[in-house]
């Protein structure tokens, strides 16, 4: 059956034992991330919470909404006590009844923060919430009585019943279990043998055990008596992992539920996958076809034919930010994040939810016109997003995406320098150096022109760019300024009759930059080929040997970089040969962060390549 992918798809799959049989997508969907799906006990009628502040009652059979309600805030679970009554709770703090066939809502009570988690005592005929006021309290609908409390140590993520055993799954990775026909102490007190944040529990239906599932990918099956005999058996495995070449992604576990019958158990995760588990014999014995989407939650119906579970589309990126952007999230240079989209997940949705869920302050400096500010990169995986679509190019799961501030626009001109950790003692003698080394044309047809000039910031010769790298200066040239390699050939004669006494540089290399670009494979090739179609016909006939050189501060590729350069000599300047170790021309190009460099100089190897450390050491 074709599957439509669309967000927080909702699935029944018809199962035989383990086996998925027939599977049908429900049609009236919620219209934000379904947080909790419920069989009611004839297995005719479906729940269905959201954060849409929904709960829909669907009947299975006909696919159609049967009743819905509605709470003011998101809800976080659901769950039937009948064929007739079922109840729901979330961030309004209130727990809710709900009758299907007379549609009369009751109001049982509230909590004093968010109801997580919800679960029906059918032998105690008690309803069990579970809350981040870092409370459990126990209902008996029936009656008009006050809730019992029972106070648990951390917040309240997720919690099971079974007969009359309660297992609690609270913050800090807390396990507590409770005989809910005695609720003064808890039973036993257990942290998890997982090692992060627990996400899901479930009684098993003989009431033997429960299952807890972790965000790390991790499944722990314990059982409920704490002699160390029945204590040796308990185990958790590694699942929801995929592998991607090298790297192994990690999913979040976010729903379990057992069958009723075989006593087997089904995972949903983040990654888009159902698993059917042997809990006795340690094995799994189904995986279902991956689903475009994360899965939220799922459930086996009572009378084990049917198992549902919704699906969110979920999309783990990793956001970095450098250059300066950093500043706009108090420092933070990388993050890893997921995000629901109601489609695919475009780079403009992106923009916008980071400005929404990650800005400190002052998002203008971050966003313009619905777009990122002039002046700052976006890379995903290290291509331009704008080669990739701009603004709706589509983002997928394990992409990286990076936002890069920048002063300089493609085509720049001036010199890179490193320094030895004193940064602005080196920024200081560079400028004194150009102050006496650049000249500029100034052609102005009156002295109005020629002060509007000065007004707009064209009178400077020179000025200094921020570059994300320490140590790492790059000062752009005006237009009109004489080429950078004639004024660093000239530097570079002063260096060499530099007397042995003299005060050593600040400066360790100082490259000239005749052009910038972005650093990636199709613009920075596009940079280094335009620059030489405008540089190797002024070359003399003797210069007619070069070299490329690629120096990188990242894990950047240079090979294809370097070999589409020299398929492009070939093709247009066939007379021109390489020659490694002493060529007459080099062709530089020095990556830093997202930025590249790009230099064509004669005399680099005369120039010691432009180490004024090396000519320091040579006096």
């Amino acid at each position: 059956m074709h599957l439509e992918l669309s967000l927080k798809n909702l699935r029944i799959s018809v199962l035989g034992s383990v086996a998925i049989m027939t599977e049908t997508e429900i049609l009236s969907l919620p219209t934000d991330t379904v947080s909790r799906v419920a069989f009611a006990p004839n297995s005719k009628l479906l729940g269905i919470s959201s954060w849409d502040k929904t709960v829909r009652v669907v009947d299975v059979a006909s696919n159609t909404v049967k009743a819905k309600y509605f709470h003011s805030e998101p809800v976080l679970d659901c769950i039937f006590e009948s064929n007739s009554k079922m109840y729901s709770g979330g961030l309004d703090k209130t727990l809710k009844g709900f009758d299907v066939h007379t549609t009369n809502e009751q109001v049982l009570g509230t909590h004093a923060d968010a109801i997580k988690c919800i679960d029906y005592a059918e032998e105690l005929g008690m309803i069990v919430t579970g809350s981040w006021d870092t409370f459990v309290k126990v209902w008996d609908p029936r009656q008009r009585t006050p809730p019992i409390s029972v106070p648990q140590t951390e917040k309240v993520y997720a919690l099971s019943v079974s007969k009359h055993n309660l297992v609690v799954a609270a913050a800090n990775r807390k396990v507590m279990i409770w005989d809910l026909r005695n609720t003064q102490y808890p039973q036993q007190k257990r942290e998890s043998n997982l090692k992060y944040q627990t996400r899901s529990v479930k009684c098993s239906p003989d009431g033997q055990g429960f299952v807890l599932s972790s965000i790390e990918g991790r499944v722990s099956v314990e059982y409920l008596d704490h002699s160390l005999e029945a204590q040796r058996k308990k185990y958790a495995f590694k699942c929801h992992r995929l592998k991607e070449g090298a790297i192994e992604n990690i999913y979040p576990i976010n729903a379990i539920d057992f069958h009723r019958i075989y006593g087997t158990f089904a995972t949903g995760g983040s990654d888009g996958f159902v698993n059917i588990w042997d809990g006795v014999n340690k094995k799994r014995l189904n995986q279902f076809p991956r689903y475009p989407t994360g899965v939220t939650s799922l459930a086996f119906s009572p009378d084990d034919t049917n198992a549902v579970h919704p699906c969110e589309m979920l999309v783990d990126l990793t956001l970095q930010f450098m250059g300066g952007a950093e500043l706009l999230l108090d420092g933070v240079k990388e993050t890893k994040v997921n995000i629901s989209s109601e489609s695919d997940l475009t780079v403009k949705e992106l923009i916008h939810w980071v400005k929404d869920n990650l800005l400190k302050s002052r998002p203008e400096l971050f966003v313009q016109d619905g777009s990122v500010r002039p002046g700052i990169l976006v890379l995903v995986n290290d291509v331009d997003w704008e080669l990739l679509g701009g603004l709706g190019a589509v983002l997928k799961s394990g992409d990286t995406v990076g936002g890069i501030s920048s002063s300089i626009p493609n085509g720049s001109k001036g010199f890179l320098c490193t320094c030895s950790g004193f940064e602005k003692e080196a920024v200081r003698e560079l400028y004194g150096h150009l102050k006496t080394l650049c000249e500029v044309e100034e052609n102005y047809d009156d002295i109005e022109a020629e002060l509007e000039a000065l007004r707009e910031g064209e009178g400077k010769k020179f000025k200094q760019c921020k570059v994300s790298a320490k140590g790492v200066i790059f000062v752009r040239l005006k237009d009109k300024v004489k080429s950078p390699d004639i004024i660093l050939l000239e530097l570079m004669s002063e260096f060499d009759a530099r007397k042995p006494d003299d005060k050593r540089s600040a400066l360790s290399k100082i490259v000239p930059v005749m052009s910038t670009s972005k650093a990636h494979e199709v613009s920075l090739v596009k940079g280094i080929n335009d620059l030489i179609a405008e540089v190797f016909p002024k070359l003399q006939e003797d210069s007619k040997t070069y070299s490329v050189e690629v120096n990188k501060r990242n894990n950047f590729e240079e090979i294809k970089v370097v070999g589409k350069v020299m398929q492009f000599v070939r093709e247009k300047f066939p007379s021109f040969r390489t020659e490694p170790k002493n060529p007459s021309v080099m062709i530089t190009v020095e990556i830093v962060a997202a930025q590249a460099f790009i230099s064509i100089v004669e005399n680099f190897v005369r120039f010691r390549k432009f180490r004024l450390i090396d000519v320091d050491n040579k006096k």
